[in-house]
């Protein structure tokens, strides 16, 4: 019974008593905001914790939220965060206490102000500087955060492609992995990139590495005769991401990677469906050179194949949007 009763103070204490706080839908923006000024900094995390899952609905709590970047509690700092990331662009005006946050002594806020900024990349074009410097910090997730941040904003400066191409040498994964795929959606303003990104497509060991190193190189215009041998390779790897990757970078290739019509028309018999639509995708793109693809394109369509129908714009029964789009290939007009 004094357990009992020494536990039963401590939750009063904590403000987790009845009452203190009822069920989490009851709770209207305004009350959390408030408990987000709560003396006690268990109240002030479950608040910021609450208003992030509330994402955009949230967003008259922005200025609070701004506050509680500077708390003294850890938590409530990583909570606060997190939430005006989930707020989307109507936390606009969180951009620069945000950008301070990723000097956070705490790896924990700066992990979450990268991710948060990733999320406002719509809004956050003035959080480039600060997101380059994080390029150099002392923790992997937080540089791979703000690389992709980087990435989705896409001001594709000097010194963001530098620091990127410099993050393509980093020991960690995620970091390595996220300026590979920064790369590739900053287009063909990171083609002095290429060299650097063939030489992880050929030697790097890791499967979702290499994969966002063929899909990059095909973003930022690499020439086909350099990467469509390595992605023909990659057709064939025993990772599926890494295939999905190859058959949607010859995509991207269209009538340049008409020499791996063959690997493709494989392809089409792959187990993962992603890889059989973009591979679909791909002979499409190629066009008349790929008019050997068409039995196999038919059967796709004899069999509903899902991916095949969407291809080719034939979503209704009766396929003849699946008729003309095979027309490509042969030069018919859709006659058949």
């Amino acid at each position: 019974m004094r357990t009992l009763s020494l536990v039963a103070m401590l939750v009063t204490a904590m403000g987790w008593g009845p009452g203190a706080w009822g069920p989490q839908n009851d709770m209207t923006i305004a009350e959390l905001v408030k408990a987000l000024k709560s003396p006690t900094p268990a109240i002030r995390q479950r608040a910021a914790e609450y208003l992030a899952r509330r994402g955009p609905e949230a967003k008259e709590a922005v200025p609070a939220l701004i506050v509680a970047l500077g708390d003294d509690a850890l938590w409530v700092r990583v909570n606060a965060a997190d939430a005006l990331g989930r707020i989307g662009p109507a936390a606009k005006s969180a951009v620069p206490a945000l950008c301070t946050a990723l000097q956070d002594q705490q790896k924990q806020v700066r992990i979450f102000a990268a991710s948060s900024l990733e999320q406002l990349s719509s809004v956050a074009k003035s959080a480039v500087p600060a997101l380059t410097r994080a390029l150099r910090d002392s923790d992997p997730q937080v540089r791979g955060n703000a690389a992709w941040a980087l990435g989705r904003i896409g001001t594709p400066s000097e010194p963001v492609v530098s620091g990127l191409m410099a993050m393509l040498m980093d020991s960690q994964r995620w970091p390595r992995g996220n300026a590979v795929r920064a790369l590739g959606a900053l287009g063909k303003s990171a083609h002095a990139a290429e060299a650097k990104l063939l030489d992880l497509f050929r030697n790097d060991g890791d499967p979702w590495i290499q994969a966002n190193a063929a899909r990059s190189l095909a973003l930022i215009g690499a020439k086909a005769e350099k990467t469509v041998p390595l992605l023909i390779k990659l057709l064939s790897h025993k990772a599926r991401l890494a295939r999905q990757k190859a058959a949607e970078a010859l995509a991207m290739y269209g009538p340049k990677a008409k020499t791996a019509v063959p690997a493709l028309i494989k392809a089409m018999g792959d187990s993962d469906q992603r890889v059989v639509a973009f591979a679909a995708k791909a002979l499409g793109n190629i066009g008349p050179d790929a008019k050997s693809a068409v039995p196999t394109l038919i059967e796709g369509l004899n069999n509903f194949n899902p991916w095949i129908l969407r291809l080719l714009h034939g979503t209704g029964p009766d396929r003849s949007g699946c008729r003309c789009g095979l027309a490509r290939f042969e030069g018919t007009g859709g006659r058949r």
